[in-house]
């Protein structure tokens, strides 16, 4: 191999780890949802806040997430917006299935200029505080709250994000744990 050659690969080999890296970065940096962590001790009433974290603005999300593990009794008592950055959007939905150990929360701004209501800007947004309630257990676990679908006939309660053009955004949710103890 020439020496020209060789500074080509060098060079070649260089971009491409340089571009394999900032797209590793930019998927690091996409919209996602978290529910917060807890540890409680059974049986326990407990809260935790959804934050959705996000590089574009959005005007609107469906949030499905699973609470299921098997043998514990925990329920998800309630969803809140209050106090939440998307408390005055102009639709809020919440369905929750403690059989199947799913919960649901939607909301979206209207986008209507009149309404005056700000889509999320892209930041850190609390938006949400799901309300638990677990139980006597005899041991000590983790329970997974992951990414689930909502089941339904005919509308698609899955997981998304968009934008005031209404252009659905990629989006992750991050696995969070409820430790029992």
């Amino acid at each position: 191999m020439s020496r020209s050659t060789s500074i080509l690969a060098r060079v070649a080999l260089f971009a491409g780890l340089a571009f394999g890296l900032s797209a590793l970065a930019a998927s690091a940096q996409e919209n996602a949802c978290t529910l917060g962590e807890a540890r409680v001790i059974p049986p326990a009433s407990f809260s935790l806040e959804i934050v959705i974290a996000n590089t574009d603005t959005l005007a609107g999300f469906q949030i499905p997430f699973s609470f299921d593990y098997e043998g514990i009794p925990i329920a998800c008592d309630s969803i809140s917006f209050a106090g939440g950055d998307c408390r005055d959007f102009g639709f809020q939905d919440v369905k929750i299935d403690n059989q199947a150990k799913i919960a649901y929360l939607a909301a979206t701004n209207n986008g209507r200029v009149e309404d005056n209501i700000s889509p999320l800007a892209p930041g850190r947004h609390p938006v949400a505080r799901a309300y638990f309630s677990v139980e006597r257990v005899d041991l000590t676990t983790d329970v997974t709250f992951g990414q689930s679908r909502y089941p339904h006939d005919r509308l698609d309660f899955s997981f998304l994000m968009w934008t005031p053009q209404a252009e659905e955004v990629k989006a992750s949710f991050n696995f969070s744990n409820l430790r029992l103890r």
